[in-house]
């Protein structure tokens, strides 16, 4: 293979990784996007079938049903006003063609009626990803809590 080549290849295999990478960012942009929007079905779409969840409390699920099951809940619940979460930071290591591990820091805030004060939450998101015909996928999710806070919510923008 003459050095133009091997240049090539090289230049081609950075080219796929970085767009892994992207792809990947979006994937957790979309999920995000997903929850600020309550939309359960848009948020499945970001998950593979047989994904593992592990939101820390004693909170894991397995298969697809089980987590739409739980965020119908979370997101359907009559009180909640809003939950947005803003993450940062993101460290994503592509392991092989189809597969990738994702570490982020993560702030949510939840906005409740029926509570006259706020919740922030801080964590980090230990995550694995597949792709899969239809894109990147989580697979697997571990929650690590880091801070708990409330705020004061004031009526109106």
């Amino acid at each position: 293979m003459s050095d133009i080549e091997q240049r090539l290849a090289a230049l081609e295999q950075e080219v796929a990784s970085l767009r892994a990478i992207q792809d990947i960012q979006q994937l957790r942009f979309e999920y995000w996007y997903s929850l600020v929007d309550k939309d359960v079905d848009r948020l499945m779409d970001c998950f593979t079938e047989d994904v593992f969840l592990d939101y820390g409390f004693g909170i894991e699920m397995t298969g697809k049903e089980t987590v739409r099951e739980f965020f119908s809940n979370l997101l359907g619940a009559e009180d909640l006003i809003r939950q947005v979460p803003r993450g940062s930071n993101p460290q994503i290591t592509i392991l092989s063609d189809t597969e990738a591990a994702g570490r982020w820091l993560v702030e949510v805030n939840a906005l409740r009626e029926s509570q006259e004060d706020g919740r922030r939450i801080g964590v980090q998101y230990f995550e694995k990803y597949r792709k899969t015909d239809a894109g990147w996928k989580l697979y697997a999710m571990k929650n690590d809590y880091l801070s708990f806070e409330s705020f004061t919510r004031r009526e109106g923008p």
